[in-house]
């Protein structure tokens, strides 16, 4: 069912763009003032998985995760304590990036609970078309790819 669903929502997306390494993000250093702006932590998250992963950004991961999973929203930023400060979560293009560093991530570690973050993430954003740009389509039609490509070899590996 999954599948043909993704696959039907692929029929209707134009054709992803080919991939790149590259993004033009003003913030590369970590998160340590307060409000935490989850483009800011996303972008460091980005620059990290294509450079050299440290424990700290598996640690702002895992946070962006546990809020994701309870949500399923990603909130503009959080305090603190770790709790949104700004309720706006309609910026689709944290969503987009919020997934591509899913995949990277659990690209390093196979950690399960990237895998399904993402898969989660991937409903938001297939439940959102009508609110995507040309461009953000694009990414959503890559990581549709990227996502029949984990599922497939998850399921090659169990048998």
């Amino acid at each position: 069912m999954w599948y043909k669903t993704r696959n039907n929502t692929l029929k209707i997306l134009p054709k992803p763009e080919q991939e790149t390494n590259t993004m033009n993000f003003i913030t590369t250093t970590k998160p340590k003032n307060q409000p935490f702006i989850t483009s800011k932590i996303l972008q460091w998250l980005w620059m990290s998985a294509n450079q050299d992963i440290d424990v700290e950004a598996f640690k702002w991961l895992d946070l962006l995760v546990k809020k994701f999973e309870t949500t399923k929203k990603l909130y503009f930023s959080y305090n603190a304590q770790f709790k949104a400060c700004d309720k706006r979560y309609n910026d689709m293009s944290i969503y987009i990036l919020f997934a591509e560093i899913l995949v990277i991530f659990y690209g390093y570690n196979k950690k399960v609970l990237y895998l399904n973050c993402f898969l989660k993430v991937m409903d938001t954003l297939c439940a959102s078309l009508s609110f995507l740009s040309i461009n953000q389509k694009k990414k959503v039609a890559g990581l549709i790819k990227k996502e029949t490509v984990l599922i497939e070899n998850l399921i090659k590996s169990t048998l």
